[in-house]
């Protein structure tokens, strides 16, 4: 009993963390948790661990559950709740957010050093007394923060993951992330998958067992560079790596994801751990979704699929990765190959074994000879529902070759979350449009006439180039996000 209840810590996270993960209430994860723990008790930790088709009825059953009892019940009706509570109080629960923001941060040393109080008698008020700043305004701060381990400076927080900017515009960035950031992340993205779904015939709503295939990168937390005081640095697509920020979620990526994290994070090589990615998708048959952050790493995967056609079929069939050539050269852990042939034939025990593994190959290797047809990726999974990457913009001219690989029934939607490493902004209404609303208790926005837009960019030091269209003009008050981090002007345009 005791090694089944040692067990327990790597299969289920805490009530609360798994809430937070999930973006539901203690209340509603007691459940599912609950069941878990009795599920791993009565399976044994033993059987779990040395048993394949233990362990992957298991994992079935974690995934299944969690699904239905907990992810698919915070999500219906989060759009509609939305509408409802928080759409018709747009400017009160934004001024709400504000108030919030300088009530937790008003005494730190940036808010005293320029005389930033904790109450104002209106926003009004805010807005003459506290000017618009870019993030060379703070930097100094976060320099202190990162090398010299001061705290209150920005927040009087703890600081749990430094989130680094690309670059792309100048010297890098580092955005200080603090853990109440993650309940409004979770809550936001329920009402995104909402929002989705909604848009979408209810006869092509996922059942509760199948996945979806979302491309992600991590890596081992030793690898992660630190601040002085340890808090770790990198994008923010990888902190569930190595932060406290978001727990639990290495595990529900690996559930409801096509491959176990841990052995991803061991990769580090970003074309074979792509290549993995797709070897591990292409395993599963009716995947109901493909979502890649970006439209040239989306583009960039499809090419690797389409090169490495024949090869990926070869490992399906096989369940390994012994006879990849990609493989072999680029990872040099013996143990970490193995560990993935394990892992990928384990994943086909879910769907028939060596039986299954033989007709799906075949399947792929139908698809060698039209692998520049139209509709490739909806031959492969024919029960893709939508697929999802960002479009819009520069990157507007990937959406017609990308939607030709998914094939006229599987729609391509813009990236429904306006999110950045500064934070999470906004979301589209539906598929069906290119426009997005506001998140109001996300940041304070602080709202310009249009005709002073290209006034407020040359204040900023802003290019042309910086600035997005999305909804509604607007420069958004750099001092005034919840985790103390800092956004660049972004223009909207109007509804």
């Amino acid at each position: 009993m005791g090694a089944a209840i040692s067990k327990l810590s790597e299969y289920v996270p805490s009530r609360e963390g798994l809430a937070l993960s999930l973006g539901c209430s203690n209340t509603t994860v007691t459940v599912a948790v609950s069941v878990v723990a009795v599920c791993v008790v009565v399976y044994g930790a033993r059987a779990i661990a040395n048993n394949s088709t233990v362990r992957v009825k298991f994992h079935r059953w974690l995934r299944t559950t969690l699904r239905h009892w907990v992810l698919d019940r915070s999500m219906m009706g989060a759009f509609d709740k939305f509408y409802v509570q928080q759409l018709p109080r747009m400017q009160e629960l934004n001024d709400a957010t504000l108030r919030d923001i300088l009530q937790l941060n008003g005494s730190c040393a940036f808010a005293t050093e320029h005389a930033i109080k904790s109450v104002y008698a209106s926003i009004d008020e805010f807005r003459r007394s506290v000017p618009l700043s870019n993030y060379e305004t703070y930097r100094p701060y976060i320099d202190r923060m990162v090398q010299q381990s001061e705290t209150n400076l920005l927040t009087p927080d703890r600081v749990v993951y430094y989130a680094t900017s690309s670059g792309t515009t100048g010297k890098r960035k580092l955005l200080p992330i603090i853990k109440r950031f993650l309940p409004g992340m979770m809550e936001l993205i329920s009402v995104v998958q909402s929002a989705v779904w909604r848009s979408l015939p209810a006869d092509t709503f996922a059942r509760p067992e199948q996945r979806g295939f979302a491309l992600v990168s991590g890596k081992k937390p030793h690898l992660f560079p630190r601040a002085n005081d340890g808090t770790p640095i990198g994008p923010l697509s990888q902190a569930h790596s190595v932060s406290p920020l978001m727990p639990g979620m290495s595990l529900l990526l690996s559930v409801f994801g096509v491959m176990p994290f841990g052995l991803l994070e061991a990769i580090d090589n970003h074309e074979v751990a792509a290549f993995v990615q797709l070897a591990f998708a292409l395993m599963v048959p009716d995947l109901f979704r493909i979502e890649i952050y970006f439209a040239p790493s989306f583009m960039h995967v499809v090419k690797l699929l389409q090169a490495n056609l024949e090869e990926l079929a070869l490992c399906v069939t096989l369940g390994s990765f012994q006879r990849s050539s990609l493989v072999n050269a680029q990872v040099a852990d013996v143990e970490l190959r193995r560990q993935l042939s394990r892992a990928l034939a384990e994943l086909s025990l879910e769907y028939g074994g060596i039986e299954y593994r033989i007709a799906r190959g075949a399947h792929i290797n139908a698809q060698l000879d039209r692998r520049n047809e139209p509709a490739l990726l909806h031959r492969l999974w024919p029960q893709l529902v939508y697929a999802s990457t960002t479009i819009g913009g520069s990157f507007a001219v990937y959406r017609d070759e990308l939607q030709s690989y998914l094939g006229p029934d599987v729609p391509l939607i813009n990236s429904p979350l306006y999110a950045a490493s500064e934070g999470f902004f906004g979301f589209s209404i539906s598929i069906k449009t290119a426009e997005y609303i506001f998140a109001p208790k996300a940041a304070f926005f602080e709202f310009i006439d249009e005709e002073f837009v290209t006034e407020v960019c040359i204040h900023l030091s802003l290019t042309q180039s910086q600035s997005h269209s999305i909804s509604l003009n607007v420069a958004l008050n750099l001092g005034s996000t919840a985790d103390g981090s800092l956004v660049g002007t972004t223009t909207w345009q109007a509804l």
